[in-house]
């Protein structure tokens, strides 16, 4: 949930919205249509999501290098 908080407030380094009220509405509103999620359990749950949270890690760093 913070991270879609973080991605509806800010957009390529650029403040988009700073009202609280508006971003935490973006963030709970539920989808419009019906969205099918696929975990893949062969690798591992664990590992799944170890990977994801790398990967957002280092995309997270890389754009806050840049905006500095």
């Amino acid at each position: 949930m913070v991270i879609l908080a973080i991605d509806e407030t800010i957009d390529d380094g650029i403040i988009l919205e700073t009202d609280p009220g508006v971003i935490a509405s973006r963030v709970t509103k539920p989808p419009t249509e019906d969205v099918a999620i696929k975990i893949d359990l062969e690798k591992g749950l664990e590992k799944g999501l170890f990977s994801a949270f790398n990967f957002a890690k280092k995309n997270i760093s890389e754009r806050l290098q840049q905006g500095f």
